[in-house]
């Protein structure tokens, strides 16, 4: 499921801010109405990984990637120190924010 995370971030690198943006309420609109969050998670799991990497100016590293995959399946992620808890947690935080449901807590 990475591979194809990052397969789907690769076009987004040419889009503009706004289109982002539009992509972003789109996907929120879709999970407020109650789709399938799964089914959107490698397009908005793409959309996070390019926006980490234009506003912080890094990229996510695969254990980033699949630490936001486990938090978002309600699972537990442990991490060490150094190994980009806080970039994990946003990964998963997308659709929670969306459906303005507390989901799991994110203990960083």
């Amino acid at each position: 499921m990475v591979d194809a995370i990052i397969a789907a971030s690769a076009p987004l690198e040419h889009m503009s801010d706004a289109e982002l943006k539009a992509i972003s309420r789109r996907l929120q609109n879709e999970a407020k109405a109650g789709c399938n969050i799964d089914g959107l998670l490698v397009e908005s799991f793409a959309l996070v990984n390019e926006t980490i990497r234009r506003v912080l100016k890094t990229n996510a590293f695969d254990e980033q990637i699949i630490g936001g995959i486990v938090l978002h399946e309600g699972r537990v992620a442990e991490m060490l120190t150094g190994e980009g808890k806080t970039l994990t947690a946003v990964f998963s935080r997308l659709f929670k924010c969306a459906r303005r449901k507390r989901g799991p807590y994110h203990h960083v």
